[in-house]
């Protein structure tokens, strides 16, 4: 089962988002590459299922595309804080 895991890449997935919760200031393809060990193609794949998963965000910073971890997922919430966001409402 692990073996199968492995060969449909979702190690390298988990690798990748290692790689961006140590890494708050974001990263690039090109980072993510040399940190990891795993081929530009791979990387580039596991961002796009990490960013159809909603858990990574991406911003373009000049010529560079930084990848960083949604904040949604990093940043604890408060019940109210879901509220606001769901409503638009503020507790002002």
């Amino acid at each position: 089962m692990v073996k199968m895991f492995k060969e449909k890449g979702f190690g390298n997935e988990n690798k990748v988002y290692q790689i961006l919760s140590e890494h708050k200031q974001g990263a690039t393809i090109t980072e993510l590459t040399e940190l990891s060990s795993i081929p530009r193609s791979a990387v580039r794949i596991q961002l796009a299922r990490l960013e159809g998963a909603n858990k990574v965000t991406l911003r373009k910073i000049g010529m560079a595309k930084v990848y960083f971890l949604n904040q949604e997922l990093t940043q604890p919430q408060t019940q109210s804080n879901r509220y606001n966001k769901a409503t638009g409402d503020s507790n002002e």
